[in-house]
């Protein structure tokens, strides 16, 4: 695991994903050596606490007013790309947020 090969003595690694499907074997020793921990957290779960939905999203739009948080996209389609959007994200070829871009007469 190359992750915790770069981990830090006292490091903490936290897990929001894994999109790559691949499931890393680990003994807990190898943590305890460098009082390392490993956190994973499931989004899924936590839609169910509107309440902490709210907060998080009231923090999330003061760290982006406040430009300490940037969204970085690194590629957009138009939306009759759509297809090749899904594919160049399910190749691992994007950096990155893909948005798809909708094209609209209306302002």
């Amino acid at each position: 695991m190359q992750s915790l090969q770069c981990l830090a003595r006292y490091g903490r690694m936290v897990v929001f994903g894994a999109a790559s499907g691949q499931i890393v074997q680990f003994s807990g020793v190898q943590l305890m050596y460098k009082n390392q921990a490993i956190i994973g957290n499931w989004l899924t779960s936590q839609l169910r606490r509107p309440d902490r939905i709210a907060v998080a999203m009231k923090d999330l739009m003061q760290y982006l007013a406040s430009g300490k948080l940037e969204v970085i996209v690194g590629e957009p389609f138009p939306l009759v790309e759509a297809a090749e959007a899904h594919r160049t994200i399910s190749e691992r070829k994007t950096i990155g947020k893909v948005v798809l871009l909708i094209e609209s007469d209306r302002v």
